[in-house]
């Protein structure tokens, strides 16, 4: 069945935008055409441009600075430049899959991903895969700080302290990234949100506020469990940093002084995740890392961090990311930044 949930947003069209304003395109796009040069690329001198939501709105006409909020769809066909925002930036992803460079990180979000990104968050995005995966289709929610004050000041004395903390300092933590069926609320929240606006001919009006807060009320939880983590997870979690080749779920419980029934239990219950998983994803993790930010082969990356198989290294990267080793770093590769 086919996803119509951006039939009725408003698309940025970049050929239109290019036409019509071809040597300003940087200031309010982030996708550009595969001609048009790449020079400004450099993240390493910090040649990283502001994209501000009254830049977007000059580009996008159902898109008002007076409302302080829109979405907009994309078709994701050519990576953007390194840029940053003065809003916040909430994509989510309806079909194939995009990485997304921030802070120096990369993340890969699939299907029913999301990842909202702070002002002031460098960071560029590019569609991955070959000629056989489609073109990825996200939708973007832009969330202006003037409007997060307004929804601060309809609910002043909420007890949603996630959200209030959140919209008070928008933290500094550059972003969140939540995988597929990670949150079905926010998912669900955001598929509402997308009809609501859409088929009131993106008019921002209480009900579209509304969808909004229960969309950012649900990434704000995110945050703040990021935040806020259980002491004895946390604890674990240093454990596993401070040792990836040799760690194991014996030597986790022996130096916490906890039976592994116990601290297996406690670990499921308390993150959602089994040692093993938060072993592995650890791993894998720094792994990415390694693909994008060194030139060490495969082999050596499994081998460092901690993998003694492999095949069931790539099975289970694959997993993670939708996309092997060898596809990662030749992903990353292409949005300029590796070259």
């Amino acid at each position: 069945m086919k996803d119509r949930r951006s039939h009725a947003l408003p698309h940025l069209d970049i050929g239109d935008v290019l036409q019509r304003n071809p040597d300003d395109l940087i200031k309010y796009v982030d996708f550009q055409s595969a001609d048009i040069s790449h020079d400004n690329i450099d993240v390493a001198h910090r040649r990283i441009e502001l994209t501000s939501f009254q830049d977007v709105s000059q580009a996008v006409e159902h898109i008002s600075t007076d409302d302080g909020f829109g979405i907009i769809a994309h078709e994701l066909e050519h990576r953007s430049k390194p840029h940053f925002h003065d809003y916040v930036e909430v994509t989510h992803v309806l079909k194939g899959s995009v990485m997304l460079w921030i802070e120096g990180r990369t993340e890969v979000v699939r299907a029913g991903g999301t990842i909202a990104i702070q002002p002031g968050a460098k960071h560029l995005i590019s569609p991955v895969g070959g000629d056989s995966q489609p073109t990825p289709v996200e939708i973007d929610m832009l969330i202006s700080t003037t409007i997060i004050s307004r929804m601060q000041a309809l609910a002043p004395h909420s007890h949603d302290e996630a959200f209030h903390q959140w919209a008070s300092s928008l933290s500094d933590i550059p972003y969140i990234a939540i995988g597929p069926d990670k949150s079905p609320s926010l998912e669900s929240a955001i598929n509402r949100l997308i009809v609501e606006y859409g088929s009131s001919e993106h008019s921002v009006h209480y009900a579209v506020v509304g969808n909004l807060l229960e969309c950012v009320h649900y990434l704000s939880q995110a945050l703040d469990e990021r935040v806020h983590a259980d002491p004895l997870i946390a604890s674990i979690q240093q454990i596993i940093d401070r040792d990836l080749v040799h760690i194991s779920i014996e030597s986790i419980a022996h130096q916490l002084g906890y039976s592994i029934g116990y601290l297996s239990r406690y670990s499921k219950s308390h993150s959602g995740k089994t040692l093993g998983t938060l072993i592995n994803e650890t791993r894998l993790n720094e792994a990415a890392t390694a693909l994008t930010q060194s030139e060490l082969t495969i082999a050596e990356i499994t081998r460092l961090v901690g993998f003694k198989s492999p095949s069931y290294f790539h099975k289970i990267f694959q997993k993670r990311f939708s996309l092997t080793p060898k596809q990662y770093r030749n992903a990353f590769l292409k949005t300029g930044l590796g070259a």
